[in-house]
């Protein structure tokens, strides 16, 4: 369900204090709510939706968990 860049990712932004993890969890569920949708969002996504972190803020925890797969 989740892709290990997500596990990463999410471990990321709760470190950095960009975010809580109350958030994050809130955000994973509502991905797995999405389990029949062909094209679920990716965590990242959810939480700039809603607003939870900035496409900056994604952008730069995305570019160094891509490395750690």
């Amino acid at each position: 369900m989740f892709s290990s860049e997500e596990i990463v990712f999410a471990r990321r932004v709760v470190l950095k204090k960009w975010t809580d993890e109350a958030r994050v969890r809130e955000c994973m569920d509502l991905k797995k709510a999405q389990v029949a949708d062909p094209n679920p969002k990716r965590l990242w996504d959810l939480l700039v939706e809603r607003g939870y972190l900035t496409p900056d803020q994604a952008r730069a925890v995305r570019e160094t968990t891509r490395s750690v797969k």
